[in-house]
């Protein structure tokens, strides 16, 4: 989790989930993990190739509108329990969805094997959806369609109203009322009809009394010979309340009787989610799929940082790509040069794509570009010094590299920013020389960045390790972040001071 976070691989998170078409495919970006077997890496980077060229070819798979309805499967798995008409019309929009993307994928057999693949496991559940469609509407109405029942109780509820509303109608009209009669209108107060009279009526009407105005001068009353009327309405309001519990009490145990068929469709279209996501963003940041190999090296062309690229959009300023490669002839790899000049932005640039890649996501690149499947990456980038714990910057890079020899080996890739630092220079390069010779003897790949002379000369003279400079543009005195392989980089200290003032 460490290195995770110093590679700052939530960041590439964030950015993905910003494809995502659905808080399905949100919630998969947000799980995403770092493999470590090359069939599954190789399966999830060609799902988004594959996706890629869908994309090109036919545009996007349609997504939106499919919320999470893992909760309410959850919810639906109790016997009586009873889902409310806003989780339905969310089941059904899966159940939509699916069906959709069912349809679309049919036009093209075989075109496109892995994504069909997916979209084969989907279980399209025409019954449900056609149960939930007939009984529920857009707004999350319980629709006269749902029972016969529902129909017949509903069409007798319109009849009442209306004989309820001729009779106080007549009664407003009457000549007896017309003293007392404040306005000639029906309306409703406590889910009963009446009539709004002066507060001395009881000499021309009986009647209950339900509510009055804030004035005063007006009292809402139910007329006796209305009262029986609206009882019956009140019945046959509690019979459609009943029915209406009977037809998503039905639902509901459909729902639950689909449950398995429903969570494999809502893993399917996460998934898809997740690829697409990984399509327009390759798209937009020019990520390749990298070559996937069995040896542990790394041969990354024209590498761009995604959190640079992201930082540089609508601007001018371009991104310098560099080149990055390890493991093939030396296991070392000492990158220097000026300051200021992208040496720890290299540095991470090689790990957080090396993660990108394990987690199946396109790697902003050159085509041609390759790396192995590491076990561990470990990194050591940045001032964790803590306050808290009385922790020099020193002793907490000594402490986190501490941890990295104890656990890395073979299987290991190992990044090392300023190596030696925090301390006296003679001791810090002595050090930094034994730390690289103890990754070297346990055979991990190893990548630092220095400026000690000690340290570069230790390199050029052993075997199995590569210096690398960073470029210097002499004539404009600032560095040009490519790397310049097997040259030991100077740090250009008093013009790089000198230039910024």
């Amino acid at each position: 989790r460490q290195t995770i976070r110093i590679l700052e691989f939530d960041r590439v998170q964030n950015i993905l989930k910003r494809y995502a078409q659905s808080p399905l495919g949100q919630s998969e970006i947000d799980s995403l993990t770092i493999q470590h077997d090359p069939v599954q890496i190789q399966y999830l980077l060609n799902c988004a190739a594959e996706m890629k060229s869908l994309v090109k070819e036919r545009g996007r798979l349609s997504l939106h509108g499919v919320s999470d309805i893992r909760p309410f499967l959850k919810e639906a798995r109790v016997e009586g329990a009873l889902l409310q008409p806003g989780a339905l019309i969310s089941i059904r929009n899966v159940i939509r969805t699916a069906q959709g993307l069912k349809r679309f994928m049919k036009k093209e057999p075989g075109v496109f094997p892995l994504i069909q693949a997916e979209i084969g496991r989907i279980e399209p559940l025409f019954e449900l959806g056609e149960a939930i469609d007939q009984s529920v509407d857009e707004k999350g109405e319980i629709r006269d369609s749902a029972s016969d029942d529902l129909a017949s109780i509903r069409r007798q509820i319109r009849q009442q109203k209306e004989a309820i509303k001729e009779r106080l109608e007549a009664i407003l009209s009457s000549d007896r009322l017309k003293t007392v009669v404040q306005e000639r209108l029906v309306t409703l107060r406590n889910n009963r009809y009446v009539i709004p009279l002066k507060p001395d009526f009881s000499s021309k009407i009986q009647g209950i009394i339900h509510d009055q105005s804030s004035s005063g001068m007006t009292v809402f009353v139910e007329p006796s010979e209305t009262v029986e009327m609206n009882n019956r309405l009140s019945r046959l309001a509690s019979e459609e309340s009943k029915e209406i519990h009977r037809i998503l009490l039905k639902l509901s145990d459909q729902v639950r009787a689909s449950e398995q068929s429903l969570w494999k469709d809502v893993s399917v279209l996460a998934h898809l989610d997740l690829h697409l996501s990984k399509a327009l963003f390759a798209e937009d940041y020019q990520a390749v799929i990298p070559g996937i190999l069995s040896e542990k090296k790394i041969a990354v062309k024209g590498a761009r940082h995604p959190l640079l690229l992201e930082k540089k959009q609508g601007t001018e300023k371009e991104v310098v790509p560099v080149d990055l490669q390890v493991g093939e002839g030396y296991r070392t790899l000492i990158i220097t040069g000026p300051n200021m000049g992208g040496k720890t932005v290299a540095l991470k640039t090689l790990g957080l794509l090396v993660l990108m890649a394990q987690a199946g996501i396109p790697i902003p690149a050159a085509e041609g570009s390759s790396m192995g499947i590491f076990g561990d990456v470990f990194a050591d980038i940045g001032d964790e010094q803590s306050i808290q714990e009385e922790m020099s910057t020193f002793s907490s890079h000594i402490r986190n590299i501490v941890r990295i020899l104890e656990h890395s080996g073979p299987e290991s890739l190992v990044l090392l920013d300023e190596l030696g630092t925090g301390t006296d220079p003679r001791e810090g390069a002595a050090l930094g020389i034994a730390i690289l010779e103890a990754l070297s003897i346990k055979g991990a790949l190893t990548a630092t960045t220095t400026h000690y002379e000690e340290i570069k000369q230790y390199a050029y003279t052993t075997q199995g390790m590569m210096n690398a400079s960073v470029a210097y543009d002499a004539e404009r005195m600032r560095p040009a972040y490519t790397l310049q392989y097997g040259h030991l980089g100077t740090s250009h200290a008093f013009e790089i001071s000198e230039r910024i003032g």
